[in-house]
């Protein structure tokens, strides 16, 4: 593969305390920010995985985001006395947020 840098002969008989470097190219960058990177044996034996916390921490980060989403929203409905008119772009943001909890609730449940 022309986007590994290996280390010399003369290091491959020592211990390595250099680490091969893997420069992916735009489509793995992107597979791997979208999914994880695993690395095979030549005869298929599975090495190791890279990404999956990447994934995890993307996903909590979203749920953190929602949930502070839904406080503040609550906060503000709290706080309503009267009929109010919101503007139009307040109105589309209040139905991404609702959308977004629906979206949540469904794949906590499953």
């Amino acid at each position: 593969m022309d986007n590994i840098s290996s280390p010399t002969y003369a290091t491959l008989n020592k211990i390595n305390t250099r680490p091969t470097v893997i420069v992916l190219n735009a489509f793995q960058h992107t597979q791997y920010q979208a999914d994880s990177i695993e690395i095979h044996s030549p005869d298929g034996e599975h090495l190791e995985t890279f990404g999956e916390n990447i994934q995890r921490e993307q996903a909590e980060d979203l749920a953190y985001q929602l949930q502070n989403q839904i406080c503040l929203l609550e906060c503000l409905l709290l706080n309503i006395y009267d009929n109010i008119e919101l503007p139009v772009k307040a109105v589309s943001g209040l139905v991404d947020v609702f959308y977004r909890m629906q979206d949540f609730c469904i794949t906590q449940i499953k």
